[in-house]
């Protein structure tokens, strides 16, 4: 079974902290491992240091060193009995610097594995040797390492002491090391211990989170779209509590979105369902006799059924627009002069409404970069809803102006007008914020919301302002007047 994330974070925590100790370790160790070299082979030196007085005493004695196989029996280098050296009484014991001897000499001599050589380099006598040592080891010594025995003027031999005839025989570095290796294993136990308890409850507190959006994202998925991530203990800069948070919003998003999608589809139903039954309940009463089937009778089917197209046809543009594919074909237009000839087409309507057309265009050229079917469709809607919802001998005024670094076009008219709490309603799909306005009035309750998605994708912006009446307006950003055709 593959392990949780938790886990692999753990051993990974730990393996970092072991190599770190290693590493640590390592370089501390040569470290220390040369500075223990130099210092046993300046231990040892001294120790020869303190010996040589003994050995020139007793060349002194004898002449030369033929007389130290008496002191020191013959036989192999490496397996020479250790005896006690004889002490001469001939001269006081005192500091050797002085020209005195060493009282600790004998016990030295004990202790340390001593060669000594005579100035040729030929190895005369040793003491203490290691088990098995190489003869070759033995004569490859340096002389300028030793210590030399006698004066200045007449060197008689040399003296090497522990480290400096074997560099493995160095007990300061044997026991630091050994200290060294119980150190490191005593704290690579407590490291790992420690290491090991923080990793498991940081690498769980980073994981907790990580496994409550999982969830949550699991119930989302099955439409539990009111879940929700809860992060107890995090604050609100965290980077986790940060990605909660955006989790939560996305969260709220596809719930409101879900929401406004059954909206739409019961808004839709019940817009289609309202004619298909006024048409079906008129066709049955003609099929029966009660009706007779004169014009008055075709005119109300043939407008219920182009209420159902106009429907049908709103919602297509809606799916379409969402789906991304409604591409615009603009082109640099010359604003007030497509308004007024846009406009002329309403002369008919408003005359048998007894509505009157204001505008005010600007004399000033206003070139925009617009979709003049598209953005027809715009106006088109913004002026049937100014002219659905306009008295009788009422008027509807059009502006075009510049605003600000923008291009601006107001329709307003003399209805009842819109609550400022409403007016970001207003270009919601399917909202009739008056209930006395009824569907017989024409409209689909898609019109606005068409439009506010139209002017979007041509990079402006639409709104309402309050007045006697509704003032809706749509901002667009200007284009080249060079470039207008």
């Amino acid at each position: 079974m593959k392990a949780g994330l938790a886990v692999r974070l753990t051993i990974s925590n730990i393996i970092l902290v072991l190599v770190t100790l290693g590493a640590f370790v390592g370089v501390t160790g040569s470290i220390v491992d040369r500075q223990a070299e130099a210092l046993g082979t300046a231990n040892d030196r001294a120790i020869a240091q303190r010996l040589a007085p003994w050995f020139q005493l007793l060349y002194e004695q004898r002449g030369d060193w033929s007389n130290i196989e008496r002191i020191v029996p013959a036989g192999p280098m490496g397996e020479m009995p250790h005896q006690e050296m004889p002490l001469p009484q001939r001269r006081a014991m005192g500091d050797p610097d002085r020209g005195g001897l060493d009282r600790r000499a004998p016990v030295l001599m004990e202790r340390q594995p001593i060669i000594l050589q005579d100035r040729q380099g030929r190895t005369i006598a040793g003491w203490n040797l290691p088990p098995a040592s190489p003869p070759g080891d033995i004569r490859s010594l340096d002389l300028a390492e030793g210590v030399p025995i006698g004066s200045p003027e007449r060197v008689v031999g040399y003296l090497f002491v522990g480290s400096m005839a074997f560099p493995s025989q160095n007990p300061i570095r044997e026991y630091l090391a050994r200290a060294m290796g119980r150190a490191a294993a005593v704290t690579a136990v407590v490291l790992l211990v420690l290491s090991g308890a923080a990793a498991w409850f940081w690498s769980r507190r980073i994981v907790r989170p990580i496994l409550e959006l999982a969830i949550a994202s699991e119930r989302i998925g099955r439409g539990d779209y009111t879940t929700r991530v809860r992060l107890p203990g995090y604050r609100s800069g965290d980077e986790l509590q940060r990605l909660a948070d955006r989790f939560n919003r996305m969260a709220a998003e596809i719930e409101s979105q879900e929401a406004a999608r059954r909206r739409f589809v019961a808004d839709a139903a019940h817009e289609l369902r309202t004619p298909l039954a006024l048409v079906g309940a008129r066709l049955e009463l003609l099929k029966d006799g009660v009706y007779a089937p004169d014009d008055t009778q075709w005119e109300l089917l043939t407008n219920g059924v182009e209420r159902m197209r106009r429907l049908v046809q709103d919602l297509q543009v809606l799916a379409r627009l969402d789906a991304g594919r409604f591409e615009l074909q603009t082109v640099n237009t010359e604003l007030t002069g497509w308004l007024t000839r846009h406009l002329e087409e309403y002369k008919p309507v408003l005359r048998d409404r007894e509505i009157h057309l204001v505008t005010d265009l600007s004399p000033e050229s206003l070139p925009v970069t617009i979709d003049p079917d598209r953005f027809r469709q715009v106006i088109d809607n913004i002026m049937g809803n100014a002219i659905r919802h306009s008295p009788r001998g009422g008027a509807i005024t059009v502006t075009a102006a510049r605003y600000d670094t923008e291009i601006e076009v107001e329709i307003a008219d003399e209805g009842t007008g819109i609550a400022e709490e409403n007016r970001e309603r207003v270009f919601d799909r399917f909202v009739r914020l008056d209930e006395g306005r009824h569907r017989d009035a024409g409209g689909s309750g898609l019109g606005l919301a068409i439009a506010a998605e139209l002017v979007r994708r041509h990079g402006g912006s639409i709104g309402v302002r309050g007045g006697p009446g509704a003032r809706f307006y749509v901002r667009l950003p200007p284009a080249d007047p060079r470039e207008i055709r």
